[in-house]
Order: structure tokens, then C-alpha cells, then sequence
């Protein structure tokens, strides 16, 4: 009897950061219910996508992207969701643009949570491609009407634009110009005039205007950037500009607008001569450029923004730009690394890089022998077009009484096409494989631009850790997955994302050749359970203890900030956890302060305004409403009081051994647990003036203790399904019966110190 090949199916999760498991909508309760739901079906789980943290306001979400390769690729027949919303939140066409991909590609969808969106069907599937038509006839059109409307309302003088230009705002009927807000049109005629002198760069001029308390309409600082476009937009003089596909506000064909010009046309054509003069300026002079290997494609780890490599006298730098381009949320702003700490350890992980011996035995069987562009194109047409009269047929009925012939067919012909390299593939896996083959021989030899473009061939993001000089998370393109998931200094975490785990030699070099963080003593064995400071993360706490202190540092440095405030006396409060020093007070020099002990909820039902200092360490984390606990110690404190919190951060810290065995983790941690981003931006909103800094440790653990603590189960893993547990368990304990209880395993662990302080309106008045 043959039995019919079973759908292929691929599973797609998101959460939202402020998602939390009580909610129902937790990463790993979404799969669970969609593997069942594909398993009661009889369809092949064959690929799992999660986007953990990324709201569903944006397509832009790197495993969605992933996700719609795949079905480009037609690596899947269907795609399951656990409902619609975890597709997409923001507009049915952002929905139906998804609909369109996957009716081009004969997909199915279906939703867990909504079956009348079951078009896993052929008749669902026919939908799907008559939505596609729809879709891609609708977008033409609209299109066409759009262009022509805007040319005419152009040549009516009037703008096209939903936002007005800095410096003008909408009356809200769409016949009318936009008119002058006189606060914003100061900032416009300061741009202009200084930058007309000459003498005024574009950040110098937006140095200018921050410092004369001008923002941006969404409220940040100016940057050089968008100075820029206000010097480059030729509607400060009365005119409206149209090209087609053009965002240049001085290209284009120009109309004599409605609306009442800011700047005159003779303070616009001296700064046109002022941009034409440094647009031709010889270059003769300029100094020579440095190549880096991580420029366009190094992120900061927390904001996800791009570092600008800089060059200085003694060194070059990685730095975070956010606060220079009018962004105020990333604590690493303006920060730098050395760029030789980084170079160190990217060149580490090159060195490792190896291909296997038959690699040109497996290039060749995917792509034939001879000339393989054209090669690749026959054979690529020859099975698009087998594929598509397999699917005619199947319309025309040929296959109603051998449906399982059918599939296996198609299955056949999808296999072959998805192993098939593009074109630009080829071009790029030929280029780097003759590199790579002697790659370790040459890459120390090859000077910095070369390593440079080999870098950019292989990577599209490396999330770089600026303040602590570390690479956290590596994303090689496309080809590269494969090479990277070979490397034996890289581990995967979720699609296509590599972290560095540096072994235990690595670690005990000296500080400044490798690891920028500190190395702690191996741990073979876990302390008293009154010890344990926070499991599975954090068994011991990684600070030494200070016997000869009178009084903890978080605690002196508020009563020192305070007393210069011109604040004395009060109540300090500490949260003791197991594990973690006690604070401690000098009554001998602060003796009008004293000392409380509490738990959270005592703390909290202290009165308003009376706490001058608060120290939680690892609490946050485990509260179940982080964002009112901000405002509940804001109401506590006294003016100037201080909150001192320590805690985990998952998400900084990959290589951690729990997700090596337990890969499902990453994701849940990721949506479940704040990142750094979150601890700063949420207690700044809830009142507080915040400094934080990270603080990385590695630390091996012998699989003996490793297992000890998994067979537990505590923190989050408790919260994996219990498939999902006994597997990662099941992975761990054959390593340690390959390996032996005793052996190390390297892992890191990342805390972020945060000192959040109660600002009086007095104070913050004095530093404005």
C-alpha cells in the first residue's frame, strides 16, 4: 500500500516584548499548540521560524524574512501560525502582501486559532494565488491613479507628502498648503544662514541648534543628518518639487508652490553654492581612509543601531552613534571599543574556518560540470518548468485517482530547485570557496582591506557589545550558514546567528589578548542551597566578597550624591536575596541614616517619599509586572534617592551553556525576560535618571554540576514544555556520558548594573 507523502509544514512564532506567559501567547506555548495542530493533520513539522521581542507592527522581522525565503525557495507546502495576529498587526495589506507571496508560490496557510483561515487546501490554496492576482492588480493600479495625482496636485502647488517639512504643518484639509509653525521656522533660518557663511559643518550647525534647545518634530536632538535634509529641500523657498521615485528635495521638476516660503531664494542659492564647493573639493588632501573589518555591518548589541568606525591619533574605534543621530534611548551612546579587540576575536574565528574535503565533489553535483552559470540556468529552467506542468496537470484533474504520485513528484522537483544556487549564490560561493580553502594560511598575511571584503562576503551583522569589547552574535549570509554551523568556536542560536564560545585556553590568556572581560575559577560543584544565588543562570555570585568594608558602595555613593544635593539622614532600604553580601552602613559616619531589611512587598508599602536608597538585587527579572514595580519604587523614594539594581540579562548573554542544550530557551528568553534596552527606557520613563552598565564573566562548569542543575529545573526551565525539557535533558546527558561528569563546559554569564535616581524638577532645571 502506498501511503502519501505528508505536507511539509513550517511553524511561525512571535511575541511582543511586553508579552508574558500568563497571556497565552508565550513563544513556547505557541509551538507547542501549532505542532499539535500540524501533528493532528498528519503534516511534517519540517522548519520553525520565532521572532521573540519584535512587535508585529513591521514586517521587517528577520526569521518573518527567513520564513518568506523559505517559501520563495518552496522549501515548505504550508505555513501555520497560532493566529493572524502573529503574521502581522499592523494593516490587512501588510496581511495580504504575505497572502501575495504565498499564492505566487502555490503555499497553503493555516491558523491554529482561526480555521476558517484554513487554506491548506487545494481550494484554499487556489484562493491564495486569486488573492495574489487581486493583490498584485490592485498595487498596479493604485499605483498608476497615485503617480498621476501627485504630478497634478504638484503642478497645483501644493504638497504631497503626509508629514509636512520641518518647519511648516498640515491645516488638515488636503486643498490647502501646509503653514509656517514660526518655532520650528527660527530653527530652518538658523540652519540656513549659518550654513551659508561657509564656515559651519552640517553637525555643527545641528550642535548649534540643540544647544539653543531646538528638537526634531518626534522630540530628539538634531543630527548632521537631518540638517542635511533640511538644507537640501527646496520647499523652505515657495516651490514644490515632484520626481518620480526621487527622495532628493531639491531634484525633480519644480512648481511654484501655495504655501508661504521661511527662507528667501537668495539664502537658498548661497547655500546651494556652499554644498556645490564641497561636492567638487579635491580630495587631494583628505587624509587616507582605514579599512575595518566590521564597517556597515557591526550593530550595537542593545539598540541594534550601526556603529561608525572612527579613526584618532592613537587608535581607531566602534562607535555607538545614537545620541549624534537624535536618539536618547541606548545607554551605550557614544561609547566606543577599540577596534583591535574586536579584530582579535573575528580573526579567531576566521582562523577556524575549514572546508570539508569534498566540497567540490558537493559543488559539482549541485550544479554540474562545465560552464556553470549556464549550467545552473538550463537546469534551473528545465525544473520550473517540470514543476509547472506537474501543477497544470493536477488543476486539469490527471492525478485525481494518484494523489501521492503527485506529491511525491512535486516534492522531487522542490527538493532539486531549492538546492540549486542563484546565480549571485554561485558567483559568491565560487569567489569565497577559492579564498577559503587556504584561507588559514593566507588570512594573517592578507592586509586589512582584503580581510575586510572577505568579512563583508561572509557576514551581513555582527552585534558587537561596545562597552565590555565583545562580539556577541555573528550573521552570515545565506551561503555561509552551512560553514559557520561548522565552525568549532561558533554555536547557532535560533536561524542563522552564531555567538563565539571561547574555550577554557582562551580564557586564561592575559585579559588584553582575547577575552575583554574577566575569567572566573571553574565551578565543580554547587554551594548550599542558602547560597545559590539565582539558577539556572547564576549559581554563585560573581563578585568577591569585601570583609574590610563599613559600608557598600551603591549605598555610600547615594548618601555622598545626596549630602551634595544638600539632602541629609533617611531610610535605606535592602532587599536581601540567598547568595548575594548584604549592604551594609557606617553609623559612625551617616548616623542620622538607617537601616531597613525587607522583602519586595514590605519595601513597597513604604511611604511616599520617604526611602533614600533601595537595593534590589535580582528581583526585577522575577517580578510579574516590571513596568508598575518602576513606578512603585519612583513613588518611594525620596528626592534624589537612589535605586541600585543588579539582575540577568538572557539575551546578552548567548553563549550561557543553557542554550546549548536547551535551544528552545533563547527564544523564550528573549521575549520573556528585559533586555538592557528595556531596563533603561522603561525606568526613564517611569521618572528616573539612569545609568547601567553590563558586566560579563566567563565561567566553565563541569557537566557534572551542569546536569545537577538541569535535572532541578528551576527559573526557566520550568516554563519549557515538558517535550522540550526532556529533550534538551536528554542532549545533556549523553554529553556527559561521552564526556564525564568532571568535564568543563564554557559558558558566560551578563548582569546589568542599574543606579536609577529620583530626579527633583530643581535638579533637572540646574543640568538642562
Amino acid at each position: 500500500m502506498t501511503h502519501p507523502t505528508p505536507e511539509r509544514v513550517a511553524i511561525y512564532a512571535r511575541v511582543s516584548t511586553g508579552m508574558r506567559v500568563e497571556d497565552g501567547f508565550s513563544i513556547a506555548a505557541q509551538l507547542v499548540e501549532m505542532r499539535e495542530f500540524a501533528a493532528a493533520r498528519g503534516w511534517e513539522v519540517v522548519a520553525e521560524f520565532v521572532d521573540a521581542g519584535i512587535t508585529g507592527q513591521t514586517l521587517d522581522r528577520p526569521n518573518l524574512t527567513a520564513l518568506i525565503a523559505g517559501v520563495e525557495d518552496g522549501a515548505f507546502d504550508i505555513v501555520v501560525v497560532h493566529e493572524l495576529s502573529r503574521l502581522s498587526r499592523s494593516s490587512v495589506f501588510d496581511t495580504f502582501s504575505i497572502f501575495d507571496i504565498l499564492g505566487k508560490h502555490n503555499i497553503g496557510f493555516a491558523s491554529v486559532k482561526e480555521p476558517q483561515f484554513d487554506l491548506a487546501t487545494p481550494t484554499g490554496r487556489l484562493f491564495l494565488t486569486f488573492i495574489a492576482g487581486i493583490n498584485q492588480y490592485y498595487v498596479d493600479i493604485l499605483r498608476l491613479h497615485t503617480k498621476k495625482a501627485k504630478r497634478q496636485r504638484a503642478r497645483e502647488g501644493l504638497y504631497n507628502a503626509s508629514i509636512a517639512p520641518y518647519g511648516y504643518r498640515h491645516t488638515g484639509d488636503a486643498k490647502t498648503p501646509p503653514v509656517i509653525v514660526e518655532e520650528e521656522a527660527k530653527a530652518v533660518r538658523m540652519a540656513f544662514e549659518r550654513y551659508a557663511t561657509g564656515q559651519y559643518s552640517y553637525q555643527e550647525i545641528a550642535d548649534l541648534l540643540n544647544k539653543a534647545g531646538f528638537r526634531t518634530r518626534a522630540g530628539r536632538r538634531f543630527s548632521k543628518d537631518t540638517v542635511a535634509d533640511v538644507i537640501r529641500n527646496r520647499f523652505y523657498t515657495g516651490v514644490v518639487v515632484y520626481k518620480e521615485g526621487s527622495r532628493g528635495g531639491d531634484v525633480g521638476e519644480t512648481y511654484p508652490g501655495l504655501h508661504e516660503p521661511i527662507i528667501s531664494e537668495e539664502l537658498w542659492n548661497a547655500a546651494l553654492r556652499i554644498r556645490q564647493r564641497h561636492h567638487h573639493a579635491s580630495r587631494t588632501f583628505q587624509r587616507q581612509l582605514r579599512p575595518y573589518l566590521l564597517s556597515r555591518i557591526g550593530h550595537c548589541h542593545i539598540c541594534g543601531r550601526k556603529l561608525r568606525a572612527q579613526s584618532a591619533a592613537a587608535a581607531s574605534y566602534y562607535r555607538e552613534m545614537s545620541y549624534s543621530r537624535g536618539y536618547d534611548d541606548c545607554p551605550n551612546a557614544q561609547i566606543g571599543v577599540r577596534a583591535d579587540k574586536l579584530h582579535r576575536q573575528i580573526s579567531a574565528i576566521v582562523r577556524e574556518i575549514r572546508l570539508p574535503p569534498d566540497w567540490r565533489e558537493e559543488l559539482i553535483q549541485i550544479i554540474g560540470e562545465g560552464d556553470e552559470v549556464s549550467t545552473l540556468q538550463s537546469r534551473r529552467a528545465r525544473l520550473v518548468a517540470r514543476r509547472r506542468r506537474l501543477k497544470e496537470g493536477y488543476l486539469q484533474g490527471d492525478f485525481e485517482e494518484d494523489v501521492d504520485i503527485y506529491r511525491r513528484e512535486l516534492e522531487q522537483v522542490r527538493q532539486a530547485i531549492a538546492q540549486l544556487p542563484s546565480e549571485d549564490d554561485l558567483g559568491q560561493i565560487q569567489q569565497a570557496a577559492d579564498i577559503l580553502d587556504s584561507l588559514s594560511d593566507v588570512w594573517d598575511e592578507a592586509d586589512l582591506a582584503d580581510q575586510r571584503d572577505l568579512i563583508r562576503l561572509m557576514l551581513q551583522k555582527v552585534q558587537v557589545d561596545v562597552v565590555q569589547g565583545r562580539l556577541l552574535l555573528l550573521h552570515p549570509t545565506a551561503p555561509f550558514i552551512p560553514l559557520f554551523r561548522s565552525i568549532s568556536l561558533l554555536q547557532e542560536r535560533g536561524l542563522g546567528a552564531f555567538t563565539p564560545i571561547w574555550s577554557e585556553e582562551i580564557a586564561q590568556l592575559p585579559k588584553s589578548e582575547m577575552l575583554p572581560y574577566p575569567a572566573l575559577p571553574s565551578l565543580s560543584e554547587l554551594p548550599a542551597e542558602n547560597q545559590l544565588a539565582d539558577l539556572p543562570f547564576l549559581p554563585t555570585w560573581p563578585w568577591p566578597p569585601q570583609p574590610k568594608i563599613r559600608i557598600s558602595q551603591p549605598l555610600s555613593v547615594t548618601l555622598k550624591a545626596r549630602r551634595q544635593a544638600g539632602y541629609e539622614g533617611g531610610v535605606a532600604v535592602a532587599v536581601p536575596q540567598p547568595g548575594i553580601p548584604s549592604v551594609l552602613l557606617d553609623n559612625r559616619k551617616w548616623p542620622d541614616v538607617s537601616l531597613k531589611t525587607l522583602s519586595l512587598p514590605q519595601a513597597l508599602e513604604q511611604a511616599d517619599g520617604s526611602v533614600v536608597f533601595l537595593g534590589t538585587p535580582l528581583v526585577v527579572q522575577r517580578h510579574s509586572d516590571r513596568d508598575n514595580l518602576a513606578q512603585a519604587v519612583f513613588r518611594i523614594l525620596k528626592p534624589e534617592g537612589h535605586w541600585h539594581l543588579i539582575d540577568i540579562v538572557p539575551a546578552s548573554m548567548p553563549a550561557h551553556w543553557i542554550f546549548a542544550f536547551f535551544p528552545d530557551a533563547w527564544a523564550y528568553a528573549q521575549g520573556s525576560f528585559w533586555t538592557s534596552y528595556n531596563f533603561y527606557n522603561v525606568l526613564r520613563r517611569a521618572g528616573f535618571q539612569v545609568k547601567q552598565e553590563e558586566h560579563t564573566f566567563y565561567r566553565s562548569v563541569t557537566f557534572g554540576v551542569v546536569l545537577e542543575i538541569a535535572r532541578q529545573r528551576p527559573g526557566l526551565l520550568a516554563t519549557l514544555p515538558d517535550e522540550l525539557y526532556e529533550m534538551g535533558l536528554g542532549r545533556l546527558e549523553k554529553m556527559v556520558e561521552e564526556q564525564g561528569a568532571d568535564g568543563l563546559l564554557p559558558s558566560e554569564v551578563t548582569l546589568v548594573e542599574v543606579v536609577a535616581v529620583k530626579k527633583t524638577e530643581k535638579a533637572k532645571e540646574a543640568k538642562r
